[in-house]
């Protein structure tokens, strides 16, 4: 009874900790969150195997980004991964981690490491989802676009190569196809593989989406401005950001629900969309960029169509503007 007691004093310890710690994030006090997110770490230190000790980590983790301290805010987030590669239910409890690594090296431009995390949740959704997944196709994409900003265009062909048989299996001819079709072209252009890369842009402006942009470049440096003006009149009809076109504004975001595969099988990540905003507000032509597969990018859509914007404004008038949304699931 004494034994029971005293961990649930423990446990309680813990939780006052972690909400202090919150509060004080919320005021703007780090000083303090970080020393509550200490206590509450030492506290689950106590118990070998408690499951509580990655919040601790990702307490501290972002308390160091919003004190702009990247290099200990890099060492908490490998402290979390170590204590989620404890747990017992596989590579697949790691994902949420190598999610926020990737995020934080992308935000610091550390185009290699990003790539390097990229690579890692395309391994486990291979390993944990099959090979054939979108989620696996999503991060070696992500790997590729890493990799490229790098100027390792090798890697980044080769990512965006694996990629593509997954995506054509897995979503045929989708705006996802295209925009890897749309980055291998853009990849092969900096390696002066032009011939290829006009195929590539070819067969990216057949497929839906909007890849016909990055065409119009490559049409345009190469001296054919007739044909880069006869594609850009086949663009579908709205305004861009910028010259007196306003963005919209969100006004209802609903949260997107779980699939119960997705869940059992604890897949967390970001489903990418491509969309326009129509002079009422209403999201239309909603597509997957990126798709992590699991029925998780039908939920995102489901989400995104409930989505209300006020529009986009030019000359005073409403107008049709696009937007690129992320959708996030993650699982606590």
């Amino acid at each position: 009874m004494a034994l029971t007691l005293a961990f649930g004093l423990e446990a309680s310890s813990f939780d006052d900790h972690m909400a202090k710690g919150r509060a004080a994030i919320a005021s703007g006090d780090f000083a303090t969150a970080e020393r509550e997110y200490q206590a509450a770490l030492r506290e689950v230190h106590k118990h070998p195997g408690d499951g509580r000790v990655p919040l601790a980590y990702e307490g501290l983790a972002d308390v160091a980004e919003r004190r702009h301290d990247p290099a200990a805010a890099e060492e908490y987030l490998k402290e979390l991964l170590a204590a989620r590669q404890q747990a017992t239910i596989g590579p697949v409890a790691e994902l949420p981690t190598w999610l926020d690594l990737k995020r934080f090296y992308a935000k610091h431009k550390r185009w290699t490491d990003a790539a390097a995390a990229a690579d890692r949740l395309a391994g486990i959704w291979k390993e944990c989802g099959g090979g054939r997944e979108a989620g696996t196709a999503q991060y070696l994409s992500a790997a590729g676009h890493f990799y490229h900003l790098a100027g390792d265009y090798t890697k980044a062909e080769e990512r965006y190569r694996a990629a593509v048989p997954i995506l054509e299996a897995a979503t045929g001819a989708s705006a996802a196809l295209a925009q890897v079709l749309d980055r291998l072209a853009n990849t092969l252009t900096a390696e002066d593989k032009r011939d290829e890369a006009e195929a590539m842009f070819q067969r990216a402006t057949q497929l839906p989406g909007q890849a016909r942009r990055d065409y119009v470049s490559f049409l345009r440096k190469a001296g054919r401005d007739d044909e880069a003006n006869a594609l850009e009149k086949g663009q579908p009809g709205f305004y861009h950001l910028g010259k007196g076109v306003t963005a919209p504004i969100a006004t209802v975001l609903g949260e997107p629900g779980y699939t119960e595969a997705a869940r059992k099988g604890h897949f967390m990540g970001t489903v990418i969309i491509n969309m326009e905003i129509d002079p009422s507000g209403k999201p239309v032509n909603i597509q997957v960029l990126e798709p992590l597969g699991f029925g998780l990018d039908e939920k995102a859509i489901e989400a995104v169509e409930g989505w209300r914007f006020r529009p986009g404004v030019k000359d005073g008038q409403p107008v049709t503007v696009p937007a690129t949304v992320e959708v996030n699931f993650r699982l606590l």
